[in-house]
């Protein structure tokens, strides 16, 4: 049994390693972001988040063609501190009565634009330096998967940074195999052509968010050029939800919306992480039980290699407490997806329910 354990969590292991020491090469030196790119932000009742994202674009040395704000009714001053905003080629659309959600929204700027590329940024992100310069170095591909990662306010969002992380490096594994299994809506670069083939916005508007991973299905199954990035200078930060509970909730929706999905790779991957998690837990309680000087070394040991695999820090000291939580994650998991049998969340005042 031990050996069976050991070659679970070993060949996980190696699954994540083989992604983390890529090399990623940055080969595009055509200038292209200020002609060929459009910016798509949706944006319902963000007031509290506006601002940083201002300020976070400010800082940029480029800028794209086209910022384009998209309100989905928001009844807060988000629209006040938008038109107010002194920013070079931004512009505020809002839709009408008779459409609202977050997938209407991109449609609307997606028929709106003109570029060759669009990319989508959730509303309460906070752009890094540089990123404008740094997205102009990609290679050109149909979609790029962007990295998002949460900032640090309190003790509980360290679960929801080590779980970033741990999908991420999973999903530029995954990539590997010419099959990524994630993506954010947060930070999505996409080839605007290659979309309206799909039109995966307007195919799937009845159901409740999700813009991001049904687009990524329709991109996969047309077999398209798709990469993914893990790059701190390309990782567009935001925080985590305010409460346990709204965090719980938002994971949740993702997973009633799964089952339209029906992604049984994506599933297949999630679940052998989850067990090479807690077969390496399994393996630990053995050791302790029989080997105590054995089991502490194993665990410091298992503790290092997930910190210096998971983290993308030239030294260590920072965010020690990635790999714990980590560890303590597929608990937090399971409990979520039985409680998704019983709980019905909304989102912004609105139902998650299918039409």
């Amino acid at each position: 049994m031990i050996y069976f354990l050991i070659i679970i969590y070993s060949f996980f292991l190696f699954f994540i390693i083989r992604g983390k020491i890529r090399k990623e090469k940055n080969t595009n030196k055509d200038k292209w972001i200020e002609e060929e790119l459009s910016v798509l932000i949706p944006f319902r009742n963000e007031e509290k988040n506006l601002e940083n994202l201002f300020k976070s674009i400010k800082n940029q040395e480029i800028l794209p063609k086209n910022l384009i704000f998209i309100n989905d009714h928001s009844d807060d001053n988000s629209m006040e501190i938008l038109m107010n905003a002194k920013i070079s080629n931004i512009k505020i659309m809002s839709l009408s009565d008779d459409f609202y959600g977050k997938k209407e929204a991109l449609s609307f700027g997606v028929n709106f634009i003109l570029t060759e590329y669009y990319l989508t940024l959730d509303a309460d992100v906070i752009l890094p330096d540089n990123y404008f310069i740094n997205l102009e170095k990609l290679p050109k591909k149909d979609l790029w998967i962007l990295p998002v990662k949460i900032k640090i306010q309190k003790f509980t969002d360290h679960f929801w940074r080590a779980e970033q992380l741990f999908l991420q490096a999973t999903n530029k594994s995954a990539a590997l195999f010419e099959r990524p299994i994630l993506a954010s809506g947060a930070n999505l670069l996409v080839k605007r052509e290659k979309y309206l083939l799909q039109n995966t916005y307007q195919k799937t508007k009845n159901i409740a968010s999700g813009d991001d991973m049904f687009l990524l299905k329709d991109f996969n199954r047309a077999n398209y050029d798709i990469g993914v990035r893990t790059n701190p200078e390309l990782a567009v930060s935001t925080n985590a939800l305010s409460t346990m509970k709204e965090n719980i909730n938002q994971h949740i929706r993702w997973i009633k919306k799964n089952k339209y999905l029906q992604d049984t790779y994506a599933n297949y991957i999630g679940i052998c992480g989850l067990a090479a998690l807690i077969s390496s837990h399994v393996l630990l309680a053995i050791l302790f039980v029989n080997f105590l000087l054995a089991g502490i070394l194993a665990l410091f040991g298992k503790l290092l290699l997930e910190y210096i695999i998971l983290e993308n820090q030239k030294k260590i000291g920072s965010h020690l407490l990635t790999p714990i939580f980590i560890n303590l994650y597929p608990y937090l998991g399971i409990y979520i997806f039985l409680l998704s049998f019983f709980r019905k969340p909304s989102w912004k005042g609105r139902s998650t329910n299918v039409k």
